[in-house]
């Protein structure tokens, strides 16, 4: 029940009882908290109906702001000829924004003498036992409706007490919880000498640990020992951040040497859904048809090019984008809080034939070398490829015949170039000058150093799809430096062609 800048008014109802005839005095409790400013009127009441009769206020004072138990009893003589009960806390307020929370509701025949009990387990077993008003127990009976005594928790030889299972460490335990149904409290110890990891999960339901393979938030080792590693597991819907204690963003630690009780803290997010729209056009019109995988999850793009993700979590994604007809697209999408549609532009293919031939007639078997892909020649010495628009460089080689090469640029337009081999000269020689080029450092960095250099005259760098990155000239420097801070990492080729149009392909790695 909460209010917002505005007045408001809230019932929360309980089931209607059939009363026992006679009926016994009931009571009706509950844990509450109401949530207020000094100079605020937010009230929450408890009220209740026999039969038909008008809604009657019990009088019960609900005004604490931290979590509280408050009760009110029904009395036998108002029951008296009643076969029916309902109760219901009525919350306003006028201004402001607060609330009320209740839990923990009871509605319970007092019957006189009524009792349940209250039990006490060591763990383990034999780590101690329990004490109330001084005698040795493990139980005690408590009056329907009351408060449980405090119990005391006494070690045995060479054990000591670590805590209750509510987390308190204090020995004398002393329960704020009115009892109305059989309970059991666990009570831990250990062995002398030994110390305890607890592991906290922030916020608590963020997360549990796995320690040993099973759900554990402790373990006891002995003192200056190494601990079992212990892994902070995300619940659904969230994910691991950090350890407070040193920042550390593995989710899996292991404390070696542990000399005291140490509690490590593991912090975890929340991951928010959105739905996210991938667009796909070619630039100017929507493309419907096309595949879209984001993770692992694949959606087909509607008329209007949209792919629709229900559920992406914020943070970053892989996707794939394939579509007959275009060169694949693939990425990261970050998805933020404010990500609503992204738009992925598909580059169309352009059909590129390259017709190999040597004074007229076609050379079949010719291999074509294309970035870091190798292609054949068919019958009639032609090859036809689908490109994306880019400039690319291409290397023709043959058997008995002088290398080829060209540039083909691709424009969303079919291209046919006529690639014309020469043979080989029987007394043909490779040029010493560009066998002598040596590029360095290889891999290299921010520059690429060519040494020997005196014969290149023109020099040329393609990525490994065969894209040309880098042309330049070289007037017959022994050295030439090349700034490559700007070039992605991966594998380059270095073309190097001298005056009399002799050519060398090195390999280079941009680290």
């Amino acid at each position: 029940m909460q209010a917002n800048k505005q007045a408001v008014e809230g019932y929360l109802y309980s089931p209607v009882y059939r009363l026992s005839s006679p009926s016994p005095e009931i009571e009706v409790g509950c844990q509450y908290m109401l949530a207020s400013k000094d100079d605020d009127d937010a009230s929450l009441t408890l009220e209740y109906r026999l039969d038909d009769d008008p809604w009657t206020e019990t009088g019960v004072d609900y005004s604490n702001s931290t979590p509280d138990w408050q009760s009110a009893n029904i009395q036998e003589a108002d029951l008296a000829g009643k076969q029916f009960l309902q109760v219901r806390w009525r919350y306003t307020a006028s201004k402001s924004t607060f609330y009320a929370l209740l839990d923990n509701i009871a509605v319970v025949e007092k019957q006189p003498g009524t009792t349940r009990t209250v039990s006490y387990v060591a763990v383990p077993a034999e780590g101690g036992t329990f004490e109330v008003d001084g005698v040795s127990t493990a139980n005690q009976s408590v009056e329907l409706g009351n408060e449980p005594k405090t119990v005391v928790a006494k070690p045995n030889s060479r054990f000591e007490f670590v805590r209750w299972d509510d987390g308190s460490t204090n020995p004398a335990f002393t329960s704020s919880a009115y009892i109305y149904e059989d309970a059991t409290v666990k009570g831990y110890f250990r062995r002398a000498g030994e110390v305890t990891l607890s592991y906290v999960a922030l916020p608590a339901e963020g997360g549990h640990f796995s320690i040993g393979g099973q759900t554990n938030s402790q373990q006891t080792i002995a003192k200056n020992s190494n601990a079992q590693p212990a892994r902070a597991v995300p619940a659904e819907n969230y994910r691991f951040v950090r350890w407070l204690d040193n920042g550390s963003t593995t989710p899996e630690r292991t404390m070696t040497a542990v000399q005291s009780d140490t509690v490590l803290t593991a912090e975890f997010a929340r991951l928010y859904r959105h739905e996210v729209i991938v667009r796909v056009t070619d630039g100017t019109n929507p493309l419907p048809g096309a595949t879209v995988t984001v993770d692992s999850t694949t959606v087909q793009t509607d008329s209007e090019g949209m792919a629709r993700f229900q559920s992406l979590t914020e943070g970053k994604h892989p996707y794939t984008v394939l579509l007959s007809g275009f060169a694949a697209a693939s990425g990261e999408l970050e998805v933020t809080a404010t990500t609503q549609q992204v738009e992925v532009i598909l580059s169309r293919l352009s059909a590129v034939t390259l017709l190999v031939s040597c004074q007229g007639e076609a050379i079949p078997d010719a291999i074509i070398t294309l970035g870091n892909q190798q292609y054949s020649t068919d019958a009639e010495g032609k090859i036809t490829l689908y490109l994306a628009n880019g400039t690319y460089h291409f290397t023709v080689a043959k058997q008995g015949y002088a290398d080829a090469t060209g540039d083909i640029e691709v424009k969303g337009q079919p291209v046919s170039k006529q690639v014309e081999l020469v043979k080989n000269s029987p007394n043909a020689v490779v040029s010493n000058a560009l066998n002598a080029v040596v590029p360095c450092p290889n891999p290299f960095s921010t520059v690429l150093t060519l040494t020997n250099a005196r014969g290149v005259r023109a020099i040329r760098v393609l990525n490994a799809p065969g894209q040309t990155v880098l042309t330049r000239t070289h007037s017959g420097g022994t050295t030439v430096t090349i700034p490559t801070a700007e070039f992605p990492s991966g594998c380059y080729y270095l073309h190097l062609e001298d005056a009399q149009g002799n050519s060398r392909t090195l390999v280079v790695v941009k680290q």
